[in-house]
C-alpha cells in the first residue's frame, strides 16, 4: 500500500470512528415500566452491513472487473475478503442481539454469544471494571457471572448513573470513573 493510500485510509478511519462515537452518546428514550435499554444504535448495523456485506461484494467485484496483477495479489484479496466478513458479521450480530436492560431491580443482558439471557440484581454485584483496551464496562456477581457494556453503545450515560445509584455501596465506583473521564475527554 502506497503512503498516500494510507494516509488517506487512515484518516478516513478517523472520521468514521469520530462520528460513530459521537452517536453513541445519544441518550436512550425510557421505556414504559421505567426501564432503560441500553444497545447500539442503527449506525452500528449500516457499519455491520457495510464492512459483512457491501465491501466483500465490492472486492468480488472489483477483482472479476480487473482481475489480479501480481501473484500476491490474491493473497491480498483473500485477507481482505476474510477480515471484512469476520469484522462485518461480529458487527452485525452485535448489533442485532446486544442489549442490556437496566430496570430498579437490576441488569438483564441479551447476548449473540450466549442463548439465555445474563441476569444480575444490583444487590449481586460484586464489582465493576473497565477495560480499555476491549472498550467494555464489566458487572461481575459473586459467583463470576458477567454482564458486559460496550462503551460505543447507546444509553451508556444513563447506565452509569443507574450503577452509582444502586449499586452496593461497598463496590467501587472507580470503574465508572475512569469511564466517565475517558468520555469527558471525547473517547468512548
Amino acid at each position: 500500500m502506497a503512503i498516500p493510500t494510507a494516509a488517506i485510509s487512515g484518516a478516513v478511519t478517523i472520521v468514521i470512528v469520530s462520528w460513530l462515537f459521537r452517536l453513541a452518546r445519544r441518550p436512550v428514550p425510557t421505556l414504559p415500566d421505567g426501564s432503560i435499554m441500553v444497545r447500539y444504535g442503527r449506525w452500528m448495523l449500516a457499519v455491520g452491513m457495510l464492512c459483512g456485506v457491501l465491501v466483500p461484494i465490492g472486492l468480488v467485484g472489483l477483482v472479476l472487473k480487473a482481475g489480479f496483477r501480481t501473484p500476491e495479489d490474491p493473497y491480498y484479496f483473500g485477507g481482505m475478503v476474510v477480515f471484512f466478513l469476520v469484522l462485518g458479521w461480529w458487527v452485525l450480530l452485535e448489533s442485532l442481539k446486544r442489549r442490556v436492560i437496566v430496570s430498579d431491580s437490576g441488569l438483564v443482558s441479551n447476548s449473540p454469544w450466549h442463548r439465555e439471557p445474563t441476569r444480575l440484581a444490583w444487590t449481586e454485584v460484586a464489582q465493576m471494571k473497565f477495560s480499555p483496551t476491549s472498550g467494555q464496562l464489566v458487572f461481575v456477581n459473586r459467583s463470576g457471572g458477567k454482564i458486559r457494556v460496550g462503551t460505543l453503545m447507546s444509553g451508556l450515560d444513563q447506565l452509569i448513573t443507574a450503577a452509582r445509584q444502586r449499586v452496593p455501596a461497598d463496590v467501587s465506583r472507580d470503574a465508572l470513573a475512569k469511564l466517565e473521564q475517558r468520555r469527558s475527554r471525547g473517547g468512548v
